[in-house]
């Protein structure tokens, strides 16, 4: 959920963050104190879209497409363009994306920002390239942070030029990450880890809704925390942590990390804490109301305790405003791939052809009696089931059985589900790249595979609900 938030309070939680550093952290970036940027909603998108892409391993022409016409209607965009060249890249799309930029450069061979894209297509050759975009603007934050970053990769390189490089960026730019990501590069080069993690903090100040940079911060606070738990001081570093996670939470409208902290207090059986960070989590938007009992780090420190209702409560009314936003990021999980014919006896009798359920929606979910995450799935399936719309249909398919299925019929029998059973096969889990069950798909009317996802989720009912309404919005 996004919230408005003033630049001041910005201000103020960056600084909270900030002095949550040791001593032994460089002076000169001690010296730099990181403000939070705005919020790129368009460009956040993008790398979410991207990420379901690079994911799914679906066929990334179409997001290509897209993210090229995008860069190249607003070169000026850096940020847009990096992604770009980044997806590009990425792609193998090496040959077309250099006569591009090489275009682009010709065009404008007097703009600093076109000779910084032409020399990021290859880094690590990029120096000149890098170094022309400074001689047209010495004062180019980007092409500051990237020559700095190529000279560190460089044998014989002064090194404390390119500190100096970055440090400038930092300091004249303390609202964008990129400096204060390369800035930790460059200190886990010379094997400083205190300024490391400062630099990772910084960076996350300046740009808290930038996944890679929140995974690189909770990757340092794991390693922390495991050396905590070897030295005895477990408290101590939950303390940190928790004074760390909670402004960013604040800051870049993220209540997981507030959340993550409450798990932070669980693992250290806290339970005064984990229910005064759970709070906070639930007041900052935190929707995942069943975490309160799936999580074993909550649920082993809170058994049934009455306190959690009130913050439970909450957890649902969050969810529930949400759900726009839930029902947008499940669109974008949609997919586009051929689903494999298939025909299956069904359990009591009779048989089903995916071909003639054409013009539905086609739900297959693929398990076996002796799996604990598909038996925790099915009474999910089944409120799915009971108050599903007419033109959908759902199958539980059973497969992987280990005595042959004898066991399938007693088991849906004393569970009462209502759902029809289809009887599967090795060659029916192999065409669909079954690998680990449960496993479910969602066939559209048009008969292609739209929606695949395996485990247990306890809001699977709720998903499928919003998918079976954007397929029927897509087919009308």
């Amino acid at each position: 959920m996004v919230r408005s938030l003033v630049f001041g309070s910005l201000v103020a939680a960056a600084a909270l963050i900030s002095t949550n550093v040791s001593a032994a952290v460089d002076s000169d970036l001690l010296g730099i104190e990181a403000k939070t940027g705005l919020k790129r909603d368009d460009l956040n998108q993008l790398r979410e879209e991207w990420g379901i892409v690079t994911q799914s391993g679906i066929d990334d022409s179409e997001y290509l497409a897209k993210v090229q016409a995008l860069a190249f209607a607003h070169p000026e965009d850096v940020d847009l363009v990096r992604h770009y060249i980044r997806v590009a890249v990425t792609g193998r799309q090496l040959i077309a994306l250099k006569e591009q930029i090489d275009g682009y450069v010709d065009s404008h061979s007097e703009d600093a920002a076109a000779h910084y894209y032409r020399g990021m297509i290859d880094p690590t050759a990029g120096g000149p390239h890098f170094t022309r975009a400074l001689e047209i603007d010495p004062d180019f934050y980007y092409g500051q942070v990237a020559l700095a970053s190529y000279e560190m990769t460089q044998s014989g390189s002064d090194l404390g030029q390119a500190k100096k490089r970055l440090l400038t960026a930092a300091r004249n730019h303390p609202d964008r990450s990129l400096a204060f990501v390369v800035l930790d590069q460059f200190y886990r080069k010379i094997g400083d880890t205190e300024s490391s993690r400062a630099a990772v903090e910084r960076a996350a100040v300046a740009d808290p809704w930038d996944s890679r940079i929140r995974g690189t911060l909770l990757q340092m606070l794991q390693a922390e925390g495991q050396q905590a738990q070897s030295n005895g001081t477990l408290t101590e570093w939950a303390t940190s942590a928790s004074e760390t996670l909670v402004p960013l939470a604040r800051i870049g409208d993220d209540p997981s990390l507030a959340f993550i902290a409450a798990r932070i207090w669980g693992g250290v059986a806290n339970r005064a804490k984990l229910l005064e960070h759970l709070s906070i989590a639930a007041d900052l938007g935190y929707p995942d109301y069943h975490a309160l009992t799936m999580d074993p780090s909550i649920s082993r420190v809170l058994g049934a305790a009455e306190e959690t209702d009130s913050i439970r409560e909450k957890m649902k009314a969050n969810r529930l405003a949400q759900s726009d936003e839930i029902r947008a990021q499940v669109g974008r999980e949609l997919i586009n791939e051929p689903a494999s014919p298939a025909s299956f006896p069904l359990l009591g009798g009779g048989n089903v052809d995916l071909a003639s359920l054409k013009g539905k929606t086609v739900v297959l979910d693929f398990w076996a009696t002796w799996c604990g995450p598909c038996r925790r799935a099915l009474p999910t399936l089944q409120t799915f089931y009971e108050s599903k719309p007419s033109d959908v249909e759902v199958y539980c398919v059973n497969v992987f059985e280990r005595d042959g299925g004898k066991s399938v019929a007693a088991f849906w029998e004393q569970g009462k589900y209502p759902m029809p059973v289809a009887l599967g096969s090795q060659a029916d889990a192999t065409n669909y790249g079954v690998k680990s069950i449960p496993t479910l798909f969602v066939i559209g009317p048009d008969g292609s595979v739209r929606y695949r996802h395996s485990g247990y989720s306890p809001y699977l009912a709720e998903t499928l609900g919003f998918i079976a309404e954007l397929l029927r919005e897509e087919a009308n």
